[in-house]
Order: structure tokens, then sequence, then C-alpha cells
């Protein structure tokens, strides 16, 4: 689309740099899962601990929402991975922003 401002459903206003850089989060999130899976990893929680999140996007925030994208895309590449109910998966973000914190202050 020909535009110069992207107003989403939620967040701040945005531009067509801001949506090229979503789905640039989007595919590495896809490619990374993709990759992992056809290699045989089939726990996406432990796949999200080993990524390694490109510099450029490390200061975005929220980064724990890497263990929820892994798992919800799991489910679309893996119809028998049970997914973890909202509480869980809430708390096994939690957890694991607490190891990117710990990670980025070493």
């Amino acid at each position: 689309m020909d535009v110069e401002i992207f107003i989403p459903g939620h967040g701040p206003i945005g531009t067509k740099e801001d949506v090229k850089d979503m789905k640039d989060i989007l595919s590495f999130i896809v490619n990374v899962a993709d990759k992992a899976y056809a290699t045989g990893e089939r726990d996406p929680v432990a796949l999200a601990y080993r990524t390694k999140i490109p510099e450029k996007w490390t200061t975005y925030g929220e980064q724990e929402r890497l263990v929820m994208n892994f798992c919800s895309y799991w489910k679309e590449i893996d119809s028998s991975y049970q997914m973890p109910q909202v509480f869980e998966l809430l708390n096994l973000a939690g957890v694991y922003h607490e190891f990117l914190s710990k990670r980025s202050s070493q």
C-alpha cells in the first residue's frame, strides 16, 4: 500500500519502515522455527533459549514474546503439539524474560 502512516489496532502509530520491520521480525521467527523443526527440534521453549535475537531488535522490549510466538507457530507446523495453557505460557514468558535480563547484564 502506498501510505505514509500506519495505524495499528494497538500500539503506536507507525511508518512503512515500521511495518517492514514487523514483517522482518515475523519472518525471522518463522525461519528459525522452520529450520529447527526440520532438524528435529520439538520443543519451542527450548528453541527460544537457544535463539539469539538480532541486535537491532534487542531494544524493542517484550522479547519474552519469542516464547509465545514459537509456541503459537509450533501449533501451526505440528498439529500434535500441545500448546501451554495461557497462564503457563505467561509464566514461561516471564521466566524467559528473567533469562534475557540476566544474559544482557553479563
